[in-house]
C-alpha cells in the first residue's frame, strides 16, 4: 500500500470514528447536546482534528440526514415494489416508516430534530426529494389516477404529519400513555387516514 493510499484510508477511518461518536452522543443526549468538543472528548482527539474533517456540526448532520433519508427511502421503495393492493401498500409504508424510526432512532432524531423538512430542504437534498416522491406515489396509487396533484400534496403532508407526530410523541416521551397502547394508537390513526382517503376523494 502506497503512502497516499494509506493516508486516504486513515482519513476515512477518522471520519467514520467521528460520525460513530456523533451518532452515539445524539442517541444518548439528543442533537442539541452534540458539539465538536464532545466528539473530540469521545474519540480522544483534539477539536482541531475534528475540524480538519468537518467544518462544523451542521456538516456532520448533513451526512446523517442524507444517509437516513436514503435508508428510509429504500424501505418505502421496497414496500411499493412488493405485493398487495394500493391501500395495503400505503399501510405497509406507514409500518415501514415506524419501524425505521424505532430501529434507527439515532438517525431519526437527527433527521427530524428541526421538524419535518421544508420544501427548501427537500430541494437541497435529493434523498429527501426521493423519499417525498415515493410517499406521494403511494398516496396517488391509493387515491386513483384522476385525483388532482394539489389533493395528493395535501394528503402527503397530512400523512407525514400523522406519522411524524405520533412517533415524536413516543420518542420524546411527552405522554404518559402506556407503551402497550402506542401501537393501537398508531394503527388507529393510519387506518383512519386510509379510510378517509378512500371515502373522501
Amino acid at each position: 500500500m502506497g503512502i497516499s493510499e494509506r493516508k486516504v484510508r486513515q482519513r476515512e477511518a477518522m471520519k467514520d470514528m467521528i460520525l460513530t461518536a456523533a451518532q452515539e452522543i445524539v442517541a444518548a443526549e439528543g442533537w442539541q447536546a452534540l458539539s465538536i468538543r464532545k466528539i473530540a472528548e469521545a474519540i480522544e482527539y483534539s477539536a482541531p482534528v475534528i475540524y480538519t474533517h468537518f467544518e462544523n456540526k451542521d456538516a456532520i448532520r448533513e451526512i446523517f440526514v442524507r444517509e437516513g433519508f436514503t435508508l428510509l427511502g429504500n424501505a418505502v421503495e421496497a414496500v411499493l415494489a412488493g405485493a398487495g393492493t394500493a391501500e395495503e401498500k400505503l399501510w405497509n409504508v406507514a409500518a415501514a416508516y415506524r419501524h425505521f424510526a424505532i430501529t434507527q432512532s439515532s438517525y431519526y432524531r437527527i433527521m427530524f430534530d428541526f421538524g419535518i423538512p421544508s420544501c427548501e430542504a427537500a430541494s437541497m437534498y435529493s434523498e429527501i426529494h426521493r423519499f417525498g416522491s415515493l410517499i406521494r406515489l403511494a398516496i396517488s396509487q391509493a387515491m386513483g389516477p384522476t385525483v388532482a396533484e394539489d389533493k395528493i400534496w395535501l394528503k402527503f403532508h397530512t400523512f407525514w404529519s400523522i406519522l411524524h407526530g405520533l412517533i415524536a410523541i413516543n420518542l420524546l416521551k411527552i405522554t404518559e400513555t402506556p407503551g402497550e397502547l402506542r401501537d393501537p394508537v398508531f394503527d388507529d390513526a393510519v387506518q383512519g387516514f386510509i379510510h378517509h382517503l378512500n371515502t373522501k376523494v
